[in-house]
């Protein structure tokens, strides 16, 4: 994290440092049914995604998106960072708020409605 009170070289390492740990996915209403890492889909539920594989198979875009955050945190964290796309109301960003605080104490979430398409969310976690 930045720092103006250190030197800019201390400064950069350390900025690169937590960049290098930083992780992503994005979570998806599945369309079809389907046969995942994480098991059978169906069309409705929601699908937890880390690079190109599904690690995460719930009822609904919350629950998956809950399943997701706490595999990406499983390594650690400070901040998690949500892009809010179209179609999704601001009550799974409420649910994930709770749950990062209940279950991972000085973790932050900040979310953001961007209205993008494809994915419902996308999440960072550094």
């Amino acid at each position: 994290m930045h720092d103006a009170a250190r030197q800019a070289v201390d400064d950069g390492y350390s900025m690169a440092r937590a960049a290098g740990a930083s992780r992503h996915g994005s979570v998806r209403i599945a369309t079809q049914k389907a046969l995942t890492w994480a098991g059978t889909c169906k069309p409705g539920d929601g699908l937890g995604i880390a690079g190109d594989e599904v690690l995460i198979v719930a009822d609904d875009v919350a629950a998956a998106a809950i399943g997701l955050v706490d595999l990406l945190l499983a390594s650690g964290g400070d901040l998690v960072t949500v892009l809010i796309g179209a179609g999704v109301t601001e009550d799974v960003a409420v649910v994930l708020e709770r749950h990062v605080h209940d279950h991972h104490p000085g973790t932050e979430l900040v979310s953001y409605r961007t209205g993008h398409r494809g994915d419902a969310l996308l999440i960072g976690v550094e």
